[in-house]
């Protein structure tokens, strides 16, 4: 059960960290197109 709760966390914390790049990535594209232009 311990691993199954470590693997359940590392699991969420991988989810989370693509998502923050992900907006991370969309915002510093749309900024740096308006910077561009």
């Amino acid at each position: 059960m311990q691993l199954d709760t470590f693997a359940i966390m590392v699991l969420m914390l991988l989810g989370f960290m693509a998502l923050f790049v992900t907006i991370l990535g969309i915002w510093y594209w749309k900024v740096g197109r308006k910077l561009i232009q």
